[in-house]
């Protein structure tokens, strides 16, 4: 960010966070003429201009309606697993998301939800915590991960340890190894949206300001739910690519 600012940058997308250091560079950076444009994740209280990414309260709601479609005759302990790359505000959305969405569909009564952050953000230390909650006595009946890292690891770590079947998991963006886990019902869904699509808004917002000086504060990427249903088509992208 500083070394946009001090090459006097026509504009900046970022990938945002709630981190102060953040916020004051994207203030900094506005106090100089630059227009700012935050995508993925928002820094909440800064002075960028837009924000281009996705409602973290729908992505709860989706997870609570997978929920739903899950629910049994019993209560069902169910983890959200936090992100540490992220502040507390979108992933406590998410978990109002989801538990709104269970009082709808009137089955708030089925579940238990908790959530609790596992590693410090990187494959490895992600890894060997996941690990650790597979081999715990107290694992729950349904995972939900909230970034890529997590969910990744989640389901490698399920099969490592002889776990499918035991605990379903609601999985979050798509790779190679989250999409294969779905088809094989190794996971019962993940939550993704376009990557392609989130930089070309990004990009048309910057260009929009910078023409009229004028902007859309907020642009929602919609959510794609992958499912065993309809994994074959993504599957078939991502050969493409």
């Amino acid at each position: 960010m500083d070394l946009a600012i001090q090459s006097r940058a026509d504009g900046i997308i970022v990938n945002g966070d709630d981190s102060e250091e953040l916020k004051s560079a994207i203030n900094r950076a506005v106090d100089a003429g630059i227009p700012v444009i935050c995508v993925g994740t928002d820094c909440y209280g800064s002075g960028r201009q837009s924000f281009v990414g996705i409602s973290y309260y729908n992505v709860g709601e989706a997870y609570g309606n997978m929920l739903s479609s899950l629910a049994k005759n019993r209560r069902q302990n169910v983890l959200v697993i936090a992100s540490p790359e992220d502040k507390t505000t979108g992933q406590n959305l998410v978990i109002s998301g989801i538990k709104n969405s269970l009082e709808k569909n009137n089955v708030m009564d089925r579940f238990t939800i908790s959530s609790k952050t596992l590693g410090n953000g990187d494959s490895f230390s992600t890894a060997e915590a996941v690990t650790d909650l597979f081999e715990s006595a107290d694992l729950p009946d349904i995972l939900v991960c909230l970034d890529e890292t997590t969910t990744s690891s989640v389901c490698q770590t399920i099969v490592d340890t002889n776990h499918v079947g035991d605990v379903t998991i609601c999985g979050y963006y798509r790779n190679g190894t989250i999409l294969n886990a779905v088809e094989r019902n190794v996971a019962a869904m993940t939550l993704t949206v376009s990557a392609e699509e989130i930089g070309r808004t990004a990009v048309d917002n910057l260009l929009e300001y910078i023409d009229s000086g004028f902007v859309t504060e907020y642009s929602s990427i919609d959510l794609e739910i992958i499912t065993p249903e309809n994994v074959g088509d993504y599957l078939e992208k991502e050969d493409e690519s």
